[in-house]
């Protein structure tokens, strides 16, 4: 009888529109996450590896000793090594620019790069007067080869000219590169180095050189791979569950406020029958359980809808993207698990929302009809 009413539809329409935006959502992170899974398997991990401090946040935090790089240059396994060092500073030009960069400060700048199979604008940084430019760093600041600049930590001072802007397709391609020394003379010469870069010889066994190479370090030190893609992935979808969990949480309040909607227009529009009802001797508990069945039967309704609703919607528009020739092509889908936990949770706010208006008609003691 009350799922006739008129206010049936609209609010199973209302309920379906708002699940709808989980299961998108869902099912575009399932897609992203499932190539994000794919490219992983793809991409083969390279042989480098970064020694740091344990207790450093980040590269720049870093200080190890560099006697740690003559220990490595022994052993037969490695290719080479690298010690640098990378500081944040400020620079100047003209005496007018001010910038904070970082800047890379590295033994060789030509090895470096070559390891780096970086291209060169210019030519590679030589004398400790002299400084590589990244490219990206060189077009947000306009600073190009043959300009002289101002290197500033913890007021001291020290200019360099740069002779060439290099890219990389790495961090590298955001700071400036120069030689160790002249890091070292902005430091006040506290021969301390960020890291060490290194990288295995070819056809070696990498755990078991790895292993060794653990063995040989201070406890006060870390040994990392260089190109961690397993963990970027892992923190990237976290950060993107942090997000979803947060919108879908504002969803099901969205959710909870309309139950509460449906459940008093329910009463408002059903004031008839339901004081014939309590006529004939229903007793609280019925009244109550009756406005949370309606409502849980609404809402289990418009959930189902709303789930095939948000899938159907996705592969619509992506179909739509191809054919205007976006190259953006998605195949949603949901979990099992997915589904249930939005039915769930769906249900649960949806009682919150209801239970109000049904506790205010079960212990009331006259039921208002509309006209």
């Amino acid at each position: 009888m009350l799922l006739r009413k008129r206010i049936t539809t609209s609010s199973i329409l209302a309920v379906a529109l708002l699940v709808a935006l989980i299961a998108s959502m869902n099912s575009m992170f399932n897609h992203f996450n499932f190539q994000a899974q794919a490219l992983e398997e793809l991409v083969t991990v390279g042989g480098k590896f970064l020694i740091l401090s344990k207790n450093s946040s980040n590269l720049s935090d870093s200080q190890i000793n560099p006697e740690l790089s003559s220990l490595l240059k022994d052993v037969a396994d490695i290719k080479y090594v690298q010690p640098q060092r990378i500081l944040s500073m400020s620079l100047t030009m003209d005496n007018v620019l001010n910038y904070t960069v970082l800047v890379r400060g590295v033994s060789d700048v030509s090895d470096f790069l070559n390891q780096k199979r970086a291209y060169v604008n210019g030519t590679m940084a030589k004398g400790d007067v002299e400084a590589n430019i990244g490219v990206i760093l060189s077009r947000s600041l306009s600073v190009y080869t043959g300009e002289n600049v101002t290197l500033i930590f913890n007021g001291n001072f020290f200019n360099v000219s740069l002779v060439g802007i290099v890219k990389t397709v790495t961090q590298c391609d955001s700071e400036i590169i120069v030689q160790m020394n002249c890091v070292n003379q902005l430091t006040g010469n506290d021969s301390k180095i960020s890291f060490i870069e290194f990288a295995l010889e070819d056809g070696v066994e990498t755990e078991e050189a790895i292993a060794r190479i653990r063995g040989m370090l201070p406890i006060d030190v870390t040994l990392i791979n260089a190109q961690q893609l397993k963990e970027f992935m892992l923190e990237m979808n976290n950060q993107t569950l942090n997000f979803l969990d947060l919108w879908s949480f504002t969803i099901y309040i969205a959710v909870a406020c309309a139950s509460y909607i449906v459940a008093s227009s329910l009463i408002s529009e059903s004031g008839y029958e339901l004081s014939m009802l309590r006529a004939v001797g229903a007793r609280h508990a019925f009244f109550f359980i009756l406005i949370l069945a309606y409502t849980l039967t609404v809402v289990f309704i418009g959930s189902g809808i709303g789930v095939a609703l948000g899938l159907t919607g996705t592969q619509t528009v992506s179909t739509l993207f191809q054919w205007m020739r976006l190259n953006i092509e998605i195949t949603p889908f949901l979990k099992i698990t997915q589904v249930a936990e939005t039915f769930l949770v769906t249900l649960t706010f949806s009682v919150v929302g209801c239970v109000y208006p049904a506790l205010k008609l079960a212990y009331s003691s006259h039921i208002e009809q509309s006209l």
